[in-house]
């Protein structure tokens, strides 16, 4: 093991700390359905996974908390968010809105740099469909709905959305993942 890298953690390409580090894979792996939604994360088990003390893993469940991806289960560590029917009608709602207001806004702002993007996401989305390997697809179909806030020119609608977007990224990861013609309608449906 050489300096810049701890347990697969490359600490070269950016000067994070490991809290932010610890935090940034968890938070990749509960979206991209490496870890199931409702696992209980032992703070010890990742701590000697990452290579980190369990100081790090205990302050990256916190900032995971905050984001509503993980519930802190005191002495014992965390588990990832399973929401109710209800809660996520609710995540759906307020994304319709946020992404529908932010989409107006760009469409009237930046109307050719927003459809280009759109475009080329969109060809990134084809050239990426994989059935039985989703999870680059599933990155650009989030990087679909993330250009909405990228020429809306509000930036408190972006961090509005911000609060909710590790939700909606993981619902949409392990909604229509495990069923592989969702994964068909949704290339179609963004087409």
């Amino acid at each position: 093991m050489t300096v810049e890298t701890v347990s697969g953690l490359d600490l070269t390409d950016r000067p994070k700390s490991l809290t932010a580090m610890v935090a940034e894979r968890l938070r990749s792996s509960i979206i991209d359905g490496t870890i199931p939604l409702g696992s209980l994360l032992s703070e010890k088990v990742l701590a000697e996974g990452y290579g980190v003390s369990k100081t790090p893993v205990r302050e990256a469940l916190v900032q995971l908390q905050s984001l509503g991806l993980v519930e802190i289960l005191p002495q014992r560590g965390g588990r990832v968010f399973t929401p109710t029917i209800d809660q996520v009608r609710e995540i759906c709602e307020i994304r319709l809105h946020l992404e529908s207001f932010a989409f107006r806004l760009s469409m009237e702002r930046d109307r050719t740099r927003l459809e280009a993007l759109m475009a080329a996401i969109i060809q990134d989305m084809e050239d990426a469909f994989d059935i039985a390997n989703p999870i680059h697809y599933q990155t650009l179909d989030a990087s679909f709905h993330n250009a909405f806030f990228t020429y809306c020119g509000n930036s408190l609608l972006r961090a509005s959305y911000d609060m909710f977007n590790a939700r909606i990224s993981a619902l949409r990861t392990h909604l229509s993942t495990p069923h592989p013609y969702m994964l068909q309608r949704s290339l179609e449906e963004h087409r």
